[in-house]
């Protein structure tokens, strides 16, 4: 019987101890089906598909992931700005430490753009091209509204600097 308690005690500190300094699993979770020419003035073309797609990941993350609710940033349509995911990003970064996990997700438009100054590494893998998600607010200035391959490459460079797992 003293062994037994010793192992549960064993098993109870160790979960204690997992508790208190256990992983800690982040994500933003993007979802855009409406776009908007102004603020509050939709584009004529929507997509069908999109928020669902980031309700039903959010769903998987915490059922299957074990994910918190609270750890779960989910955007919609006009909250899904470049300024917005930008912000939400850092604030993850800020609070993540060694060895926590984070999912950025999006559904929604990209596009391919024609990029002629790349250097000699970037094209050899990109041909010229760079890769953006859409964000929401097609009326932003100067294509605002481009979550770009180089946007990504440098926040999640920063995760991977303080040794967070970032997908």
């Amino acid at each position: 019987m003293k062994k037994l308690n010793s192992v549960y005690i064993t098993i109870l500190f160790c979960l204690a101890a997992m508790a208190v300094s256990g992983q800690q699993k982040y994500a933003l979770l993007v979802g855009i089906n409406k776009y908007y020419d102004k603020p509050g003035v939709p584009h004529g073309s929507q997509l069908q598909g999109c928020v669902d797609d980031a309700l039903s990941m959010k769903g998987v993350l915490i059922h299957r992931f074990g994910f918190s609710k609270t750890n779960i940033n989910t955007m919609l349509d006009e909250q899904a700005t470049k300024a917005n995911v930008m912000v939400a990003l850092s604030a993850i970064l800020d609070k993540s430490r060694a060895g926590d996990a984070v999912v950025f997700y999006f559904s929604g438009h990209g596009v391919w753009m024609d990029n002629g100054e790349q250097g000699v590494l970037d094209n050899a893998v990109k041909n010229g091209m760079n890769q953006a998600m859409v964000m929401s607010d097609l009326y932003a200035d100067n294509l605002g509204c481009l979550f770009t391959d180089a946007n990504v490459k440098r926040i999640f460079n920063k995760f991977i600097d303080k040794k967070v797992v970032a997908t």
